[in-house]
C-alpha cells in the first residue's frame, strides 16, 4: 500500500519534485467531459424517477455512463498534464481504476432516484460518489509508472476528499432541488443547470489532488556513488 499512498514528511526534500505543466485546451475538454456525462447521468436519473420497470437496468446504466464519464475526465486531465520524465500506465491497474466510480455512481443515482428525497438520503448519496470519485482518482493515479515517486501533501489530499463528497452532495440537492423549486421546467433544463455541480465536483477534486501530487524523481545507482 505504502507504494501507492505516500505522503509528505519534514525528512522529505520537496524542492527536488519534478514540476508540472498543463495543456489549457485538454484541460477545458476535461472539465466538458464530466459535465456532458454528468448531464447524460442526471437525466437517465429522471428516467429511473418516472418508471418502475426495468429500474436496475436504467440506474446501472446511468451509473456505467457517470462512472465512465469519471474516468474519462480523469486520464483525459492526465494526459493534459506532462512532466519533464516519461510516464507510462500499468493497464490492469488503469482498467481497474474505474471500477470505484461506476460502482459509487450506482449507489448515488439509485439513492436519488425516489419520488421522495430526504437530506439524509442526499447527504449518503454525496459520500458514497465522493468517495468513489477519490478512489478513482487515487487508483488511478497508482497506475502511473516513471522515475519518480509520488508523494502527496496530507492536507491538499484531505481536501480533494472533502471537495469531492461536499461538491457531489451539493450536486446531488441541486438536481432535486431545482425539481421541486421549478416543477415547470423540462428535465433536460434541471439537467443542464445540475450538471455543471456534479462536473465541477470531478474536476475539482481531480485537479486539487493533482496539487497535492509531489513527484520526486528516483535516484539512480550513479547518484548514489559518492563523488560520482
Amino acid at each position: 500500500m505504502d507504494q501507492y499512498l505516500q505522503f509528505t514528511n519534514p525528512s522529505l526534500d520537496l524542492s527536488l519534485a519534478y514540476s508540472g505543466t498543463y495543456n489549457l485546451l485538454l484541460v477545458a475538454f476535461s472539465v466538458l467531459t464530466a459535465i456532458f456525462a454528468s448531464f447524460v447521468a442526471l437525466q437517465v436519473s429522471e428516467r429511473v424517477t418516472h418508471t418502475h420497470t426495468h429500474k436496475v437496468a436504467w440506474v446501472t446504466s446511468g451509473g456505467v455512463v457517470l462512472g465512465g464519464g469519471v474516468w474519462a475526465m480523469h486520464f483525459i486531465g492526465m494526459l493534459a498534464f506532462s512532466l519533464p520524465c516519461g510516464i507510462t500506465y500499468d493497464p490492469i491497474i488503469t482498467l481497474a481504476s474505474m471500477t470505484p466510480g461506476v460502482l459509487a455512481s450506482v449507489f448515488a443515482l439509485w439513492f436519488v432516484s425516489f419520488s421522495q428525497i430526504t437530506s439524509t438520503r442526499l447527504l449518503l448519496a454525496g459520500v458514497i460518489m465522493g468517495a468513489g470519485i477519490g478512489l478513482m482518482h487515487y487508483s488511478g493515479m497508482a497506475a502511473m509508472r516513471m522515475d519518480a515517486m509520488i508523494y502527496y501533501s496530507p492536507e491538499l489530499f484531505a481536501l480533494s476528499i472533502i471537495i469531492a463528497v461536499s461538491l457531489a452532495a451539493v450536486s446531488l440537492y441541486a438536481k432535486c432541488g431545482i425539481r421541486k423549486w421549478q416543477p415547470h421546467w423540462a428535465s433536460w433544463q434541471q439537467s443542464i443547470v445540475a450538471a455543471p455541480f456534479m462536473g465541477g465536483s470531478i474536476a475539482g477534486m481531480h485537479y486539487v489532488a493533482m496539487e497535492a501530487a509531489y513527484f520526486i524523481p528516483i535516484a539512480t545507482p550513479e547518484e548514489n556513488i559518492p563523488g560520482f
